[in-house]
C-alpha cells in the first residue's frame, strides 16, 4: 500500500505549505508498521515521513491509518506527554528482546 499521497495530503493540511512549491519533493516514507491498535480485530498501519522541510531532523511527519470500506481513514492521535495513560489503556510491550544485548 502506498501511503505518499496520504502523507502529502496531511503535510499540506498541518501548515506545510512549503511543500506545495513547484519542484518540493512529495513526502518520502520513512517507516510503516502494522498491528491491531485499537483492539478491532483488524491491523492499523503507522506510517512515518520526512517531508519537504524535514532536512537532517528526521522524520516530521506521523500518521496512524486504518482501511475502512476500502478506502485509507485517518486515526486522529491525541496525545499530551504531561498526562499518563489511564491504567486501561497502557499496553505492556513483551520483553522480545531479552537477552540480545547481554
Amino acid at each position: 500500500m502506498d501511503f505518499t499521497k496520504a502523507m502529502n495530503e496531511i503535510a499540506l493540511a498541518e501548515g506545510y505549505e512549503d511543500c506545495a512549491e513547484p519542484g518540493c519533493p512529495t513526502p518520502q516514507i520513512a517507516q510503516t508498521a502494522f498491528g491491531d491498535l485499537d483492539g478491532c480485530g483488524l491491523e492499523e498501519a503507522v506510517v512515518t515521513a520526512y517531508s519537504c522541510l524535514a532536512g537532517t531532523g528526521g522524520v516530521d511527519l506521523l500518521a496512524v491509518f486504518k482501511l475502512s470500506a476500502g478506502m485509507l481513514k485517518r486515526i486522529p492521535m491525541d496525545f499530551d506527554l504531561g498526562k499518563p495513560l489511564p491504567p486501561s489503556k497502557v499496553v505492556t510491550w513483551p520483553q522480545a528482546y531479552e537477552g540480545i544485548w547481554a
